[in-house]
């Protein structure tokens, strides 16, 4: 029987999980591999000097998750969104959707064209952990993690061996899943290498009558999708001496749900499909000890492709239009850290370029050619941070960093000027007794303008404004965390003030109405959360977490909330950890009071919901390993969620599956 201790989290502590299961438990046997700025050393400063939350391969192994997007609810605070293009994001403690830095195995998965990641496009099959720091992310992780830093990690075994997962599952509506992770451990080398694809019909239409745009009464209109992926790593060596490979690729099509509040007749609606996603990153990482300090490295470039086709109605007959994008980016960061006689300091140096060609051929204006046109960018962060010992209990951290950013092509628009600024973040961390601790950080950040804001006009959706300026984030927060032998406890407060922000409205061009990006005079949102887990009768957990916060943004006239942001959000976990035997999960979301503006720039309340996901698994030992069987329902009750006007979240759907270890 699986017998906990004491919980596991990363940056600190949510313990530790002690087991007696036979070598062939995977929760056991894997490592999580580090981040090239690796977050052991990261924990040992700025981690511990704010908040750290973290989704381990345990709570990954019992989510069924295709992808990131399912799994983000996991983590306090964080609110998870499609928007209307079809993009699942991120967006934590009430940021903004291209403030937060995604990485994987060291490199920057985030597309500098638009700055950020489809979360339904990225793979749990071969990871070994989420990490999310919401606020506060050290300086030596760049430009543009303003609002934070969403880590993912290849996954790896701890011990010589070898050992493959197959794990299937069909549902309903028509779905499948299908993917096989093959790891091994030599003991200066191991690898891991896995694939997988996904299938969906449509996502299910929950309770909900759209006016516009859905003409079947279960199935929501153009939610089909199909995903391949490949996610390998090799890495040899030891620690202070280490090089690593990875390889990752994704190819994918999918359609866009349209907005169904929008009459087609007097307002643009996306009848939007992606019929390629393609995204191709290799990495290479490593670190090598010196007598002068440790020095750490990351090199990586990428290919993302992708091509949009506007369709005139919902019948997805005729075609608009399409749009071509294609991405290159090639990316470096190299760190150096040296020990002091009581504590650390290190220097940082990120560099990213990127080059977009975008090519729209207009099939509803044959006069019009064909044309592709070329944007470049580059993002530069030179950084240095300071962590000292204050006391026996106490540390005390500094950084700051220069982050520019220019674009020497823009494509058939003016030229623009760099861009440049500072950043800042101070911690302080204190440890009163084992199990007991408190911190406190503050960070000034700057999210510069995307090329997409900057330069695209969307299909002719939006307005391009010539005057965007850069986001400064100031973020400060507190909190409290206790550590006893039953499970954990904490409580952060936080307050986030942003200038320039980044926002929409709807302005009247030639009796049309477009989007435009603007910035606004700022914006204010301060919050708390508080999260507990419990582990009891050996084997059953018990985890909860619960966020609020108050967002304004700050207008000449009167303000008002930001968009789509949730004033609540709220998460329970009951659970069996995995072991032989029966294992039970019943997860229960909310999502409270949101905002949205509709076409006329008018606020509109989004309404409250609660979701309650069910699993129920039984595995047993085979003769080489265990397998195990499973029945998931998520959104038992059908609930619709409003993420933002005319786009409610999926319904109910079944999943039947078993995973296999061997």
């Amino acid at each position: 029987m699986l017998s906990w201790k004491r919980f596991w989290v990363l940056g600190w502590v949510l313990g530790r999980v002690a087991t007696a299961q036979p070598e062939t438990d995977t929760i056991r046997t894997y490592v999580l591999d580090p981040v090239v700025i690796t977050l052991e050393q990261e924990q040992e400063a700025s981690a511990q000097m704010s908040s750290v939350h973290h989704v381990s391969l345990a709570e990954l192994a019992v989510e069924d998750a295709v992808s990131i997007s399912e799994i983000a609810n996991l983590l306090p605070g964080v609110s998870i969104q499609t928007n209307s293009r079809g993009e699942t994001l991120l967006y934590p403690r009430g940021s903004g959707e291209r403030q937060v830095a995604i990485f994987l195995d060291g490199a920057l998965l985030t597309v500098p064209w638009d700055y950020r990641y489809d979360l339904d496009l990225i793979p749990t099959a071969a990871l070994g952990g989420v990490t999310l720091i919401p606020g506060n992310a050290s300086v030596l992780y760049g430009t543009n993690a303003a609002a934070g830093v969403l880590s993912l990690r290849s996954r790896l075994l701890a011990h010589p061996g070898r050992l493959t997962e197959v794990s299937m599952w069909g549902g309903a509506p028509a779905a499948m899943q299908a993917s096989v992770v093959h790891l091994g451990h030599t003991g200066r080398l191991a690898y891991t290498v896995g694939v997988g694809y996904a299938y969906r019909r449509a996502l299910a239409l929950p309770d909900v009558d759209l006016p516009y745009s859905q003409p079947d009464p279960e199935l929501r209109t153009n939610t089909d999708r199909r995903l391949f992926h490949v996610l390998s790593r090799l890495q040899a060596g030891r620690a202070g001496r280490r090089i690593g490979v990875t390889l990752f690729h994704m190819q994918g099509a999918q359609g866009v749900a349209p907005e169904g509040h929008l009459n087609p007749l007097v307002a643009s609606v996306r009848y939007w499909r992606y019929p390629l996603q393609q995204h191709t990153l290799l990495i290479v990482s490593g670190e090598q000890a010196t007598r002068i300090g440790l020095l750490e490295g990351a090199f990586w470039g990428s290919l993302f492709r992708q091509h949009i086709d506007q369709y005139r109605d919902v019948q997805y007959t005729v075609r608009e239009a399409r749009e071509e994008d294609a991405n290159w980016t090639v990316g470096s960061r190299l760190v150096w850290r040296r020990r002091l006689d009581a504590g650390q300091w290190r220097l940082a140096l990120n560099w990213v370029g990127s080059r977009h060609g975008q090519r729209i051929d207009s099939y509803a204006e044959a006069d019009i050619p064909p044309r592709t046109t070329y944007y470049q960018q580059h993002l530069l962060s030179i950084g240095t941070e300071l962590v000292q010992t204050l006391g026996s209990q106490t540390q005390g951290m500094v950084g700051i960093s220069y982050d520019a950013m220019w674009t020497p092509e823009t494509g058939d628009k003016p030229a623009r000027d760099p861009m440049s600024a500072w950043s800042l973040g101070i911690g302080l961390h204190h440890r009163w007794k084992e199990g007991v601790e408190g911190f406190l950080a503050a960070s000034r950040k700057v999210r510069f303008p995307t090329m997409r804001e900057l330069f695209s006009e969307a299909l002719g959706r939006f307005l391009v404004n010539p005057t965007l300026r850069p986001e400064t984030i100031w973020i400060a927060e507190a909190g409290f965390r206790l550590f006893p032998a039953w499970g954990y406890a904490e409580i952060v407060g936080y307050i986030n003030r942003t200038f320039d922000t980044i926002d929409q409205r709807t302005v009247v061009v030639d009796g049309k109405r477009k989007r435009q990006r603007v910035n606004l005079n700022g914006s204010r949102v301060y919050g708390i959360e508080a999260r507990i887990g419990w582990a009891f009768l050996r084997t059953w957990q018990l985890e909860g977490h619960v966020a609020g916060l108050r967002s304004r943004a700050l207008l000449p006239g009167a303000d008002r909330p930001l968009t789509e942001k949730p004033a609540w959000l709220a998460t329970l976990t009951l659970r069996r950890m995995p072991g032989l035997g029966l294992a039970p999960l019943v997860q229960l979301h909310y999502r409270g009071q949101a905002w949205a503006l509709d076409e006329t720039n008018q606020l509109q309340e989004l309404p409250d919901a609660w979701l309650l996901h069910v699993r129920l698994a039984y595995r047993l030992p085979i003769a080489s390993g265990q397998v195990e069987g499973f029945v998931r329902v998520n959104n038992v009750t059908n609930t619709a969620t409003w993420l933002q006007l005319g786009l409610p979240g999926p319904g109910r759907e079944l999943r039947l599956g078993v995973h296999v270890w061997f």
